[in-house]
């Protein structure tokens, strides 16, 4: 199977289970290299004096997914925006 259709969350559990960590930490930063890539490409097809209104749909977006995930991956979430990988990593391997 194409590891790019395996869900990035899964790869980076996979990793952490085969104690791969500098893997892990690899497979953290393609998928927010290719997310925040394919979100900026969107975003280049609006006029810049309309960013205003593309940062509110996006802030918009993300509380409406941010809605829909359960605490433990609120904890995820925090831990990557916060940038503190080591967090992260030690509450997917528990």
């Amino acid at each position: 199977m194409d590891k790019k259709k395996i869900p990035y969350a899964v790869r980076v559990s996979a990793a952490l289970l085969a104690g791969k960590t500098d893997e892990s930490f690899n497979i953290i930063g393609e998928a927010l290299t290719d997310i925040v890539g394919k979100i900026s490409k969107i975003s280049q097809n609006y006029c810049y004096i309309d960013l205003p209104f593309v940062i509110a749909a996006l802030r918009v977006t993300a509380n409406a997914f941010e809605s829909t995930i359960d605490d433990k991956g609120k904890e995820h979430w925090l831990a990557l925006f916060m940038r503190k990988p080591m967090a992260l990593l030690s509450m997917l391997q528990n």
